[in-house]
C-alpha cells in the first residue's frame, strides 16, 4: 500500500512492518521509502531507510501496560476521578465518573469539562475555582461542591476534592 501511494503521489512514505531474521526472530522496523524519477518523472527506482524500532516498541508496550494498570486502579475506586488539562479538557475519567455522568468514556474524553458537564449558570464560577487552582491557590478550594450535568440533563451535586497533578 505504501509503495502504491508513493508511486501515485511521489511523496515519501513512512510505515512500520516486521522483518523475520534468519534465526526466526521478528524485528519491528520503520521504513521510510523514497521514489527517484528521471527528468520525465518516470520511475527509476525506490530506496528506503530501515530503522530497528524494537526499543521504541518495548517502551510503548510498557507505557500502555502502565496506563492499563492505572486505569484498572481508577476503575475500582468508588468515587469519580477525572483529570483535566490546563484548558479544562478531560484527559482521563474512571468508570464511576462515566456512570455518574451517564456517558461512555469515549463520549467524555477530549471534551471541555466546563462547557459539557456543568450547568450553564455555574460555568463561570467553577471556571474561576479552576483558575485559582491552576494559579496555585489550592488551599482555599481544595474542597468544593457544585452540580454536574448528566447526559439525561439531570443535575447531580458532587463534592470535589481538587488537587494538581504534575509530571
Amino acid at each position: 500500500a505504501a509503495l502504491r501511494e508513493l508511486s501515485r503521489t511521489g511523496m515519501p512514505q513512512r510505515y512500520e512492518k516486521e522483518y523475520l531474521r534468519k534465526d526466526g526472530t521478528r524485528v519491528p522496523v520503520e521504513m521510510f521509502v523514497h521514489r527517484v524519477a528521471d527528468d520525465g518523472n518516470n520511475l527509476r527506482y525506490f530506496y528506503a531507510f530501515v530503522t530497528d524500532i524494537s526499543e521504541r516498541k518495548r517502551a510503548q508496550e510498557t507505557l500502555q501496560a502502565e496506563r492499563d494498570r492505572m486505569q484498572q486502579y481508577l476503575d475500582v475506586a468508588g468515587v469519580m476521578l477525572a483529570v483535566m488539562d490546563r484548558e479544562g479538557t478531560v484527559t482521563l475519567i474512571n468508570r464511576k465518573g462515566c456512570g455518574i455522568l451517564g456517558y461512555t468514556e469515549e463520549e467524555i474524553l477530549g471534551r471541555n469539562w466546563f462547557d459539557s458537564f456543568l450547568p450553564e449558570a455555574l460555568r463561570s464560577d467553577v471556571k474561576g475555582v479552576f483558575n485559582r487552582i491552576m494559579d496555585g491557590d489550592l488551599a482555599s478550594v481544595e474542597y468544593h461542591e457544585n452540580p454536574v450535568l448528566t447526559k439525561s440533563g439531570e443535575e447531580r451535586i458532587i463534592a470535589f476534592h481538587n488537587t494538581i497533578l504534575t509530571g
